[in-house]
């Protein structure tokens, strides 16, 4: 950043991008669309990614504690995070669908406005999804947890 602020200046943090776009019934809806600064946009998108994070982090931790095997939980984690890509453009039409953790990982399309594969979907749902995802995955942890390596 240091190398390329000499070379091009560090204006472009201040350059605006829209975002809010959204698909309702097939058509592109701009009515919601906002031009935020770059810092800020950047800001959102890392803040979801890190979001994501956690919520894969607290499932991949859950994981490794119900199967003892590291190389099993890895294998898991990644083929469920692989499988969810293949979930959501097949099985769209499925209610249940839109209620799965990988489904609702890619939380920056909403952003940009990026093509949602399952009507009906927002953020403030992904999000809640994905917060439940997480709080059920920690409360699993811990309740196995105790009750495996706590000697009575």
């Amino acid at each position: 950043m240091i190398i390329s602020g000499l070379f091009f200046g560090l204006g472009g943090w201040l350059a605006p991008v829209a975002t809010g776009f959204k698909l309702v019934a097939g058509k592109l809806d701009t009515s919601a669309v906002l031009n935020v600064p770059q810092w800020r946009y950047t800001l959102m998108v890392y803040s979801l990614a890190y979001f994501v994070s956690v919520v894969v982090g607290s499932i991949s931790f859950m994981i490794s504690i119900l199967v003892k095997s590291t190389a099993a939980s890895i294998g898991i984690i990644m083929s469920t995070l692989v499988a969810g890509n293949f979930i959501s453009y097949f099985l769209s039409d499925w209610k249940i669908t839109r209620y799965m953790f990988m489904v609702n990982l890619r939380l920056t399309d909403y952003l940009s406005g990026s093509f949602q594969p399952i009507e009906g979907m927002t953020m403030l749902f992904s999000i809640t999804v994905l917060l439940g995802w997480t709080i059920a995955s920690i409360l699993v942890s811990f309740v196995y947890f105790t009750k495996q390596d706590i000697l009575v």
